[in-house]
């Protein structure tokens, strides 16, 4: 038999700095003892359990989160694999968002042999790397899925990766928008960005900005100022794979869009008092004229009989045995 017995909790996987602790207590004592609680197993049984147990054992590993990737920009999804024995083979196989499934690489480690499959969606855009891990050129939305790391060895271990794209945040600016009524200034500014997945926003003020109040969606900030107030404010529009920022800065804004309103209030009373001034004067005008040209009875207005006309000569004193008709002319003068 053993020189003892060795008490162990068979809870996981012994590494090779145990076994070497074993095999050197086994060499020391050479008589078996009793255990304690646990489970006792014979020196020479358990060298060989845990020897076999180290031989066997594959440490395959994956990042237990989403690998988050630009669109058109490569990704890595990486992996931690243990001593591989020579007739391990490791393949990558992809599983796309639409049930859809396909086997993208294959490696045999004895011949150093990688073989990619004719995959149309991956041609020519993926490699793996000496490690294992399989990179993706220029990233695009169908390579959103899971993609599973085979080891057969000749066990089989899996490892799963999950990658998600999306678009890079690009574009940012800030718009302001005057929403001043009465004594009160209050302010809003608007956040943009012009592209973009899942975006968030955040605000930063600078020394000396006043709070503002955020609304639900995080890209609008309204502010209420006093009228030497100063804006100084940063907007961050960022995703898992981006950020950008762009500032806001203003000198008493409240004084300036014063101003403004002013501006737009007096031009429409200026153009109005100009057509009422116009359209009096065109009145008085028209009332003049009307009253300069009326005639009592005119000459064009005169009544004529059919008969004959007769002259009328009162100077030389001419017995007129008819008169047909006899014209008289009122001017009237407007007096204004």
């Amino acid at each position: 038999g053993c020189s003892s017995l060795l008490k162990l909790q068979l809870t996981s996987t012994p590494s090779f700095q145990t076994l070497q602790q074993l095999n050197s207590l086994v060499h020391r004592r050479g008589k078996a003892s009793q255990a304690g609680p646990g489970m006792s197993i014979p020196c020479g049984g358990l060298l060989l359990w845990l020897m076999s147990a180290v031989v066997g054992a594959l440490d395959v590993k994956a990042p237990e989160y989403p690998v988050n990737a630009s669109l058109r920009q490569p990704a890595w999804l990486p992996v931690q694999v243990g001593a591989l024995p020579q007739d391990a083979e490791i393949t990558w196989k992809f599983q796309g968002k639409g049930g859809t499934s396909s086997f993208v690489v294959r490696s045999e480690v004895k011949e150093r042999r990688v073989k990619y499959f004719n995959v149309t969606q991956f041609k020519g855009r993926v490699k793996l790397l000496d490690n294992f891990t399989l990179r993706i050129d220029s990233v695009r939305l169908e390579d959103v899925g899971m993609y599973t790391m085979l080891v057969a060895s000749p066990a089989e271990h899996r490892a799963h990766v999950y990658l998600q794209a999306y678009e890079p945040v690009s574009g940012v600016r800030v718009e302001e928008a005057n929403n001043s009524s009465g004594h009160s200034c209050n302010l809003t500014l608007r956040c943009f960005a012009v592209a973009g997945d899942e975006l968030n926003f955040g605000w930063s003020p600078g020394a000396g900005s006043p709070l503002g109040q955020m609304s639900d969606e995080g890209n609008e900030l309204l502010l209420s100022l006093g009228a030497s107030d100063r804006i100084d404010y940063a907007c961050t529009v960022w995703n898992p794979v981006s950020r950008q920022t762009a500032n806001f800065t203003r000198e008493h804004v409240c004084q300036r869009h014063s101003v403004s309103m002013n501006r737009v209030i007096f031009i429409p009373v200026i153009i109005f008092s100009i057509c009422v001034f116009l359209c009096i004067t065109f009145a008085i005008y028209k009332s003049c004229r009307r009253c300069q040209s009326v005639s009592l009875p005119d000459r064009r207005w005169g009544h004529r009989h059919n008969g004959a006309s007769v002259h009328n000569d009162y100077e030389n004193a001419t017995p007129q045995s008819q008169v047909e008709t006899v014209y008289a002319t009122v001017n009237v003068n407007c007096i204004s």
